[in-house]
Formats: structure tokens, sequence, C-alpha cells
């Protein structure tokens, strides 16, 4: 009878270390959650919408966190993904930090084509988004994220190549619209324009 009780007490001091390692670990998770959330705000308070704060600082990362000359689109698919999460962040309603959303439409800039560039300046770029903003939010139209539907690289021409994209608007319905883009001097995609199209654009030729 003692042999017995003898085993199951060293059973319990061998498990004893085991659930030490799982508190602690439990205890290390919940703390580095806190001490994230409470960063968070603290850093993003004065940049972004309090109730998108974490979306804003997820937008940020993808967005003006990357090493644009460094890690440039490879693909008209990547292209559009960043560009789509630019528009999202400029037109979403997160950013309140006008430096912010100055550097994000330069950013967003950095993917248009050097004639679109010349078109309009940054700070026209600027205030026409910032009026946009203000009309859909007055009309109680949302902007959400754009989807990429298709991309179609012209047959003849490898270098040239179509993207079509779905925005949806929160109490609207779906936008369509078909970018066209081009490789660069230094073989970079490059937006040369686009146009608001109807969803027959969903089913290419």
């Amino acid at each position: 009878m003692s042999k017995n009780i003898g085993i199951k007490s060293n059973k319990k001091k061998s498990n004893m270390p085991i659930a030490i390692t799982i508190i602690v670990l439990g205890v290390v998770i919940i703390a580095s959650i806190i001490f994230y959330v409470i960063y968070l705000d603290a850093n993003t308070v004065r940049l972004f919408q309090h109730e998108h704060r974490h979306v804003g600082a997820s937008l940020y990362e993808s967005t003006v966190g990357r090493n644009i000359e460094q890690d440039f689109p490879h693909s008209p698919l990547e292209l559009m993904r960043l560009y789509n999460d630019i528009s999202f962040f400029l037109y979403g309603g997160i950013i309140v930090d006008d430096d912010l959303f100055m550097d994000v439409i330069n950013l967003q800039r950095r993917l248009l084509s050097p004639e679109l560039q010349e078109s309009i300046t940054a700070q026209q770029q600027f205030n026409h988004i910032k009026n946009a903003v203000n009309t859909l939010n007055e009309q109680g139209v949302f902007v959400r994220r754009s989807e990429v539907e298709h991309i179609q690289y012209d047959f003849y021409d490898q270098s040239t190549a179509i993207a079509n994209i779905r925005q949806f608007l929160a109490f609207y319905g779906n936008v369509f619209w078909r970018y066209q883009l081009e490789v660069n001097e230094s073989n970079q995609w490059m937006i040369v324009s686009w146009e608001r199209v109807d969803e027959s654009f969903l089913n290419p030729m």
C-alpha cells in the first residue's frame, strides 16, 4: 500500500513543472496581448478613427510600412492588391491624421504612370479624395475593400495587362472598374488608366 502511495506522489511531483510552465505561458500571453493593445492605442489614436484603429494599424503595415523601393509589386495582381489596400485606407474613413493621409496618397501615386502623376498634383489629389470621402459619409455610403476579379495579359504583348476590380460600397452595392497596366522602363508594372464598367466585365472573352 505504501509503495502505491509513493508512486502517486511521484507522479504528482512530476506534473508540477508542466503545470507551472503552462501557467507561466498563459500569463506571458495575456500580458503580451494587454501590452499590444495598450501600445496600439497609444500609438494610433492620433492616426485613425478609434473604432478602426486595428484595421488602420494593419493597413499601415501593408502600405506605408512597406519599403516600396526595395519591395515593389512584381506582378499586376500584387500591384492591384496593394492599390486596393491603399484605396480602402484612403476612402474607408479610417485615417484622421492629414500627414498620414498625404503619405498614403504619395504611395498611391508611386503606382501610377508618370503621365497620370503629371495630370494632377498630390495636393489636388488630397483635396479630391477628402471631398469624396466627406460626400460618401454624408450619403451614408461606406467603402469596403475591393477585390481583384481577373487579370488578363495582352496575348501579343505580355508587358501590358488589364485588371478587373469589384468594389463594394455598403448600402449602395458593387461598382466595377477596369485598370490598364503596363511595364515601364524600370521593368515595373504601372497603372496607366482606368474606367468604370458594368458587371459584364466579369466574364472576359
